[in-house]
């Protein structure tokens, strides 16, 4: 459909004896060609979108699955040792969630001694991936042992992991007592 005031112009004759209302409805021929190259453009470029959100959606799923459900204490602290996140196993074992974090520094409430409170936190801020093993203190004030290694995935964000080792370590001590009463007979 051409506007009236389209349909005039084009019926014009130029100076040059070439009709502009051929012109024009070259022009509106080369128009309608782009807006329907631009329209496909951007409709494959929504699908892209919604497929990439889509997978990004999947990987999160799959990561807080994760997060949620394996057998390891996780934290992210920021570049002071601000413990601003904990998964469930660390809430299960030391008794603090992530909406405690909003009024207690964690650091402190699991290390009350000083000298070992600074060595966490030199441990954490290294972020060297290597184990340090420490006995902290719950919340409800029973003493864990645990062992740790932080890494940095950001320029301001640390992730550290930690494991239960209690089991561990009260076995070596049976192992020990068991090797001490066998060399004794």
């Amino acid at each position: 459909i051409i506007p009236p005031r389209l349909a005039l112009a084009g019926s014009a004759i130029t100076s040059n004896g070439y009709l502009l209302w051929e012109n024009l409805k070259e022009h509106a021929r080369t128009l309608e060609q782009k807006v329907q190259e631009r329209t496909l453009r951007l409709e494959q470029e929504i699908v892209e979108r919604k497929q990439a959100q889509e997978t990004l959606s999947q990987q999160k799923q799959l990561l807080q699955t994760i997060v949620d459900h394996i057998p390891v204490m996780i934290t992210l602290h920021n570049g002071q040792g601000r413990v601003e996140f904990v998964n469930r196993q660390l809430e299960q074992i030391l008794g603090w969630s992530t909406t405690d974090l909003n009024n207690t520094d964690l650091i402190a409430e699991c290390c009350p001694d000083l000298e070992q409170r600074q060595q966490v936190l030199d441990h954490m801020l290294a972020a060297t991936g290597k184990w340090l093993d420490l006995k902290i203190r719950t919340k409800d004030d029973r003493f864990v042992n645990t062992s740790w290694a932080n890494v940095q995935l950001s320029h301001r964000l640390f992730v550290g992991i930690g494991q239960d080792i209690t089991e561990r370590l009260d076995a070596a001590l049976r192992e020990r007592k068991l090797a001490q009463e066998a060399s004794i007979i």
